[in-house]
Parts: C-alpha cells; structure tokens; sequence
C-alpha cells in the first residue's frame, strides 16, 4: 500500500512513473529504457550487488533516493561510508531515531514521512454496509498482542470490525500456503495473496467514514520511531482516530488526533468517551481532515521529493547505449 501511495502521488503530480523490481536483472538496461530524472529507491536495496549500478546511475545526473534503516549489516555501513551511493538517504523514521545511522555512515538523513495516498483517501459518504462502533485496519502481529486482547474486550460492549492478515484461522492457513508457494509457483502465491484482502483498497475510505471510532496502534519496538500511513490515512479519510501514544503525531496533527497510553483503562475510557460525545468527536476529525488534505498526501510528499531533487523538468540528454 506504501508502494501504491507512491506511485499514485508521482502520477497524480504528472510525472510519468516506471517500475524497477528485483526481476529486472540488469538494472541498467531498465534504467537506460526509462531514462528517469529520479531513481526513487522505496524498498531496502541489495547494495553489495547493487551500488554500482546507482553510482553509475549519479554518474548520469540522475538523482538516486535511497531509503535508508537501522540497523545496517556491517558490509552496507562499509559501503555507504566509502561511496556516496545516493543524493538523498531518506527514511519515514522521525530522526530522533537515526542518529546511530548517521554517526555510523557519516551520511545526512533525510525524513520523507508516510501519507495518505492521494488517490484513494479522501472523505467519502457514511457506507450502511461499514458503519460500525470501532474499525481497525491492520495485521494481528506478535508485537501487538496487548492490542489484540483490547480488541477483544472491546468486542463485548461494541460493534467492533476488524480488517487485516492474521485475524481468522483461515488467513492463517492462507499465509502459510503462500509462504510455501512463493518460490515453487509464484502466480499461485499471488493468487492466494489476493484472496487474502478482505477490504479492497478503495473501500478503506468508505469505512473510516461509517466507523464512529478508528483506532491505531504502532509497533512497539524499542527505538523505531515511525508515524505510520494508517494515521495519515484514517485523518484524510475524514475518519476520528484514538492512537496509540507517538508524541511524533504532534508534530504532523497538532492536538487533533486523540492519543492513549499502555494501560488498558486509557483506552477504554478515551473510547468510551469520544463514542458519547459526537459533537466533540466530529469536531476534531474535521480538523485533522482539513489537515491531512493539505499537507499529508502522497502528492505533498512528491513536491518534498522534487525540491530534494532540485528538478522542474527533465534536464538531462538521454542515456542510450550508456549502461553498455
């Protein structure tokens, strides 16, 4: 969904946009066909096998973004401090969380935070089939298992719908079958993998705007300091959201978006709350609506890129032949 968000922004911006995946062997056959202004680089890159396709890629003034993590294999940092593979390394991590990458690399990060994808997430008409007391789209996931079991509390009072992987023993079934299909037959993987999305993409909207309370919740891991796109998402949707507490939501919402802490009582009484106080409750998912529709779509995140970037149009001859 990350991926679509940005392939959607760049498109929706008016750039034309191509795809370069791990099945295209010869990076540099593939880039030499684009002929990009820019190699966005949104998924981790093998750089052992790959840092000399990018630094060839820079030799030719295309400006290479490199998404960045931490921690590092040993032979990536190695890699990093001698070449200067990327024009910018860029993470969604708040950079709070990514000064060990910088000491380490000697290399200066960049935050490109999540966004709502411009295309799909937007205010939407309440959909009969998705009102509902609480919605959470998301994975039932080991390090969220004190959310799991609110969840399940919550259960016994409201009409809570819950959305994602992992959440019915037949989508468990189904993700083991996939992960044993994955290298054996690969369209069969894909083939369960689809059947596995039981809220299709354009729907989300519909049910953020029918849910009286979406929730958020995540990944608590030590260090990792992430806003996630759900929070963009659920806010530019016109959804009201109670989130877990990131003191880093402030810096993109303000006091817009309700945030609760570990103990469980918090939660409960935040939603208890907010479900009797619609007045209250629409107020504050109208504020981070306009918000989110003005500064956090996929389309916002674009312009950061091509400012980063330096580029209006494309200023460079073409490359063919150059990758020979």
């Amino acid at each position: 969904w990350i991926y679509l968000g940005w392939k959607h922004g760049f498109e929706d911006a008016g750039h034309d946009f191509f795809e370069l995946t791990a099945a295209d062997v010869n990076w540099r056959e593939a880039i030499d066909r684009a002929r990009p202004d820019i190699l966005f680089c949104q998924n981790l890159v093998d750089l052992e096998r790959h840092a000399p396709d990018l630094l060839w890629a820079r030799e030719y003034g295309i400006r290479v973004f490199l998404v960045v993590h931490w921690p590092m294999p040993a032979a990536d940092v190695a890699i990093m401090r001698e070449h200067d593979v990327g024009d910018v390394y860029f993470g969604e991590r708040e950079p709070e969380s990514m000064t060990a990458f910088v000491q380490a690399t000697g290399r200066t990060y960049t935050l490109i935070s999540n966004a709502a994808d411009s295309r799909l997430h937007h205010p939407v008409a309440p959909v009969a089939k998705y009102a509902c007391d609480i919605a959470f789209v998301g994975s039932r996931m080991r390090t969220k298992r004190w959310f799991n079991v609110l969840l399940a509390e919550l259960r016994r009072t409201y009409d809570v719908r819950v959305y994602g992987p992992g959440w019915t023993w037949q989508d468990r079934v189904a993700r083991v079958a996939s992960s044993g299909l994955r290298n054996a037959a690969p369209g069969m993987a894909d083939w369960v993998n689809r059947r596995r999305v039981v809220l299709p993409a354009e729907d989300e909207a519909a049910l953020y705007s029918s849910a009286k309370i979406c929730l958020n919740f995540h990944e608590q891991v030590p260090g990792h300091v992430i806003v996630n796109q759900r929070a963009f998402k659920l806010a530019a949707c016109g959804g009201f959201q109670i989130a877990d507490d990131v003191p880093a939501i402030r810096r993109y919402f303000g006091d817009d978006i309700v945030m609760a802490g570990l103990d469980p009582d918090d939660w409960l009484d935040k939603i208890n709350y907010y479900m009797f106080h619609g007045s209250e409750r629409r107020d504050l998912q109208a504020f981070a609506s306009r918000r989110a529709q003005a500064e956090h779509l996929s389309t916002h995140r674009v312009a950061q890129v091509m400012e980063l970037a330096g580029i209006r149009k494309a200023q460079r001859p073409p490359l063919q032949g150059a990758y020979r």
